[in-house]
């Protein structure tokens, strides 16, 4: 049988009311980087997922940085969002960057205009954002 690509449509509520047991089950139907949400973010991506759930799907093999549709990881979910009390079990886990995109590492290479509004963790905020 194939496994689904997709969460569960009520994915969200179950963290916050299914016991461990029953969330580790969602993935015996789906793919375990199976993405749902409005931003389309993997089970770990979600806020609401409990610590042992992170565990068990990182070393099941999923990836901890993986990010949304809008290349948010779920480091820089948490962080953007106030729910600093994950960020130490994402870094343990092998997240390296509390930047957005992995920008940080990567060459500006376009010079800065004046009063430009800036891309987060792009060379200390000298690159400019892309214009709309």
């Amino acid at each position: 049988m194939a496994r689904r690509k997709t969460l569960p449509k009520e994915f969200d509520a179950m963290l916050k009311t299914a016991s461990l047991d029953e969330l580790k089950a969602v993935f015996d139907r789906t793919m375990l980087d199976a993405r749902g949400g409005s931003s389309k973010q993997t089970a770990i991506g979600f806020v609401e997922c409990p610590d042992e759930l992170i565990i068990w799907l990182v070393e099941q093999g999923l990836d901890v940085d993986a990010s949304d549709l809008y290349e948010d990881t779920p480091l820089w979910t948490r962080a953007s969002r106030g729910r600093a009390v994950q960020i130490p079990l994402l870094l343990s886990l092998g997240r390296t960057s509390n930047d957005r995109t992995g920008m940080a590492s990567r060459p500006c290479t376009q010079p800065r205009e004046a009063n430009a509004p800036t891309r987060r963790g792009c060379c200390s905020n000298t690159a400019p954002m892309p214009k709309p």
